[in-house]
């Protein structure tokens, strides 16, 4: 039997980190060699402002674990050559205790960091960078803060590269608006959009970002940091109003797949909340775009319609499918697919295409194509 795959999402909201004090330099300078670093930034990175060491301003160099490394967002970036920085420049002293506080922390959100390999900028969001393809979108340049860009070639990698991530925190959820005023909800390193603040019970802080790099999240090179699709196996919370009835659904092959009692599958107990116009639209145009309509072909769906077994290990049953042009085509030899798909209510195909809910599944051609197994 394959494995049944059950991923769990989380969403809430963040608070955005105060404006950052940068070094006061155009994105288009190549080189930092005759740069100096702007005011202190300890107010921000101290632990009276909640923060569990004190740093020198950005921009500036600390040593530790006979590494050298760039302040930036209360955090410390790896600097893994003195070359893109135009030569060596000069360490500032921290304690040990505060190297060691810092050395873990993602970089806050809403700094402006530039890679001086390529002069490209980005927007810090959970921890990840965000393109920055025009300063329109800001109402002009911004300070920003030159890094070594090995860091984001390296980004997600583990020590010493903790600094930044590949994608926007999945643990803690992001909320974004663009120059365009629409809001996004930054779920899984996705962006999903808000159609209504008042589904998630009011307003929520937000991170000014492009609206390019939600258009093209999930393109190579620059917007690499934004994926276009939740992966499958992620749960959604549609949600029409706090408080009121909700509909649970779950991702395959980038569309939400309506879930009407998850009485067959296993405990869900964290999910992504969103707008259920979000779900209702998906697939639609431009910032609905981020779900499909229905499942990409080929993706391998287990309908579970029961269970078999003893209390605390039940043995579930199910039917696999096959999806071609967003119907669920039934599989008659099983044993011969490969392992992986996505688990949901076999109810969501045997409904498929009668409306509402259950479209993001179609109705079963009267001549399907024949499944590769």
């Amino acid at each position: 039997m394959p494995a049944l795959r059950i991923r769990a999402g989380l969403l809430g909201c963040v608070t955005i980190a105060a404006t950052v004090t940068a070094l006061l330099v155009p994105a288009s300078v190549a080189s930092a060699a005759s740069v100096t670093p702007a005011a202190t930034t300890a107010a921000l990175c101290h632990p009276s402002s909640g923060h569990a060491a004190s740093l020198p301003s950005q921009g500036s160099f600390v040593i530790g674990e006979g590494r050298v490394w760039e302040v930036a967002g209360c955090a410390l970036l790896y600097v893994s050559s003195w070359t893109p920085f135009g030569g060596r420049h000069p360490i500032t002293a921290i304690s040990t205790a505060d190297f060691l506080a810092a050395v873990g922390n993602k970089i806050a959100d809403g700094v402006f960091i530039r890679t001086l390999q390529d002069g490209r900028v980005y927007r810090t969001v959970g921890g990840a960078p965000v393109y920055v393809s025009t300063w329109a979108a800001f109402g002009g340049p911004q300070a920003s803060v030159p890094i070594d860009g090995a860091d984001l070639s390296h980004a997600g990698l583990g020590f010493p590269w903790f600094a930044v991530s590949s994608s926007p925190s999945s643990l803690t959820p992001q909320f974004v608006r663009t120059q365009v005023g629409r809001v996004y909800e930054i779920a899984h390193g996705t962006p999903l959009y808000v159609t209504s603040w008042a589904s998630l019970g009011g307003p929520r802080p937000t991170v000014l970002v492009d609206e390019t790099a939600i258009d093209r999240a999930g393109d190579p090179g620059p917007w690499r940091f934004l994926h276009r699709y939740l992966a499958d196996g992620d749960f959604l919370e549609a949600i029409f109003f706090p408080g009121d009835i909700v509909e649970m659904y779950v991702i395959a092959g980038g569309a939400p797949i309506y879930l009407p009692t998850l009485a067959n599958l296993p405990a869900v107990d964290v999910v992504i909340k969103i707008s259920h116009d979000t779900v209702a639209r998906a697939g639609s145009g431009v910032q609905y775009d981020h779900l499909r309509a229905q499942p990409v072909d080929g993706t391998f769906l287990y309908g579970v319609y029961g269970s078999t077994g003893g209390p605390g290990i039940p043995s579930p049953l199910f039917h696999t499918y096959w999806t071609s042009g967003g119907a669920a085509v039934p599989v008659t030899n099983a044993a011969s697919c490969p392992g992986g798909g996505v688990a949901i209510e076999d109810e969501a195909v045997v409904k498929a295409g009668t409306g509402g809910r259950y479209d993001h599944l179609a109705a079963l051609p009267a001549h399907p194509p024949t499944p590769p197994c």
